[in-house]
């Protein structure tokens, strides 16, 4: 099966969809708020309390596994001579039209297409 790049085919639109009216569940459940509300007056939703913003974070300090990532970095820094750092540039755009050897078909699609075209 060979991948296809053509653009994928429009989905359709503008198709009739059928409209049988409200569940009834819905129906039920709005009888239902209607009678409480006749009741006990309409409904007005209670507002949450504000989520405290000022309580105490505790700093434990690094944890252990960070720790021995920063010293195992640092070591590796040593080694080479090199330090890590990251950059969020833009890289350079990649070599192009470079020369690639071509040295004939491999061994194992020779041995393929013989053991096909012998079987066959």
């Amino acid at each position: 099966m060979q991948a296809s790049f053509a653009a994928p085919a429009e989905p359709p639109r503008n198709y009739f969809v059928p409209n049988f009216g409200a569940d009834f569940d819905v129906k039920e459940t709005l009888k239902h708020a209607s009678a409480a509300e006749a009741k006990f007056g309409p409904y007005v939703g209670a507002k949450a309390p504000e989520h405290p913003t000022d309580y105490f974070v505790p700093n434990f300090g690094e944890d252990s596994d960070v720790k021995t990532t920063k010293g195992h970095l640092a070591a590796a820094e040593a080694q080479f001579g090199h330090n890590l750092k990251a950059s969020f540039a833009q890289p350079d755009e990649p070599n192009m039209n470079y020369f690639v050897p071509h040295f004939g078909v491999d061994h194992d699609i020779k041995d393929s297409q013989y053991n096909t075209a012998l079987t066959e």
